[in-house]
């Protein structure tokens, strides 16, 4: 979305105001947050359906896990954790989606292609760099298609305000992958 150039006339005539092109201005930096919101969740959704997923344990019961029930692998410790948010918080300001797409498992990379991911992240720089990141907690998800699923959670500073980022973890055995990243700035505040 581009500014209108509103021409002389026009605001000589009161069709236009200053108000009402600041107005204009706000709602499309309020549409252009709104895009941003639905393109990350709808990568998210795309690997949700992709997996068809419901939290289940390998029997196919329902499981209903929360963050204390299930320990977290010991082989992800805190230097672990850190780790992964800043290899997502540097490709992420690399600006290079290959980069980015690279971080993600065989699992996802087999359910969404490159081209899919770069449709999907259009847009993304409305957030701005991400400036600091820190982790937060985490979350288990339950048991699906022989891994443990689980979400780290962190805290985050853009150039354009305050926010968060989180990152879904596929552990099997002593091995994990990282199925998806969410980014999320709570108010846009340096938007321009």
């Amino acid at each position: 979305m581009e500014d209108y150039n509103y021409n002389e006339d026009e605001v000589n005539e009161g069709v236009v105001t200053s108000d009402s092109i600041k107005e204009i201005n706000g709602l499309k930096k309020r549409i252009k947050r709104m895009e941003i919101i639905n393109i990350l969740s709808l990568i998210m959704l795309i690997v949700l359906i992709g997996m068809n997923f419901h939290i289940v344990d390998d029997s196919g019961s329902s499981v209903e896990v929360s963050r204390e029930e299930q320990s977290f692998p010991e082989f992800i410790n805190s230097s672990t954790i850190k780790t992964i948010g800043s290899n997502v918080q540097e490709a992420y300001n690399s600006r290079d989606m290959e980069r980015l797409y690279n971080i993600l498992g065989e699992y996802t990379q087999t359910l969404v292609s490159l081209d899919e991911f770069n449709d999907q992240m259009a847009g993304l720089e409305i957030l701005g760099t991400m400036d600091k990141t820190s982790y937060s907690y985490k979350e288990f998800l339950g048991k699906k298609e022989g891994g443990d699923w689980y979400v780290l959670h962190y805290i985050s500073k853009y150039s354009n305000g305050n926010g968060t980022m989180s990152v879904t973890l596929r552990v099997i055995e002593d091995n994990w992958e990282i199925i998806g990243f969410n980014m999320n700035v709570d108010k846009l505040e340096n938007f321009n």
